[in-house]
């Protein structure tokens, strides 16, 4: 499937405002929010945490692939999280994961079309979500 069929899906996922206690934001991901994102990973059934997920290949993969990756905030507090990057040819996501609290709002369908996003504008057309 390619990104120009989904362009406008996406830009309503972008758009679209939810309705919740808090205003969520989401921006890029930064290796300031590696502890964050481990903690919420561990949290989320099925996200399992590999040897490739350490701090130093994590700050390599963001600075390989900056501006794709994800979070989302609720505050302070980190609620969503989403690794994205590419190899030349197409996007992967990796690791997506929202807080079982905050389930059922949106949010991953939010990071994953930000991250497709992304992926548009650095040319690529194909990406695969490793679940």
């Amino acid at each position: 499937m390619s990104f120009d069929n989904q362009k406008s899906a996406i830009e309503f996922v972008l758009n679209w405002r939810p309705q919740m206690n808090g205003e969520i934001r989401t921006r890029e991901f930064s290796i300031d929010d590696y502890e964050a994102a481990i903690d919420l990973w561990r949290e989320v059934e099925g996200l399992d945490i590999a040897e490739g997920d350490d701090r130093e290949s994590v700050r390599r993969f963001l600075g390989q692939n900056p501006g794709l990756s994800r979070v989302a905030t609720d505050g302070s507090r980190m609620v969503g999280a989403a690794l994205c990057g590419h190899d030349g040819r197409r996007g992967y996501i990796y690791h997506l994961a929202v807080d079982p609290k905050y389930q059922g709002r949106r949010l991953g369908k939010r990071l994953v079309a930000e991250c497709l996003e992304g992926l548009r504008r650095a040319g690529l057309e194909r990406a695969t979500i490793m679940v």
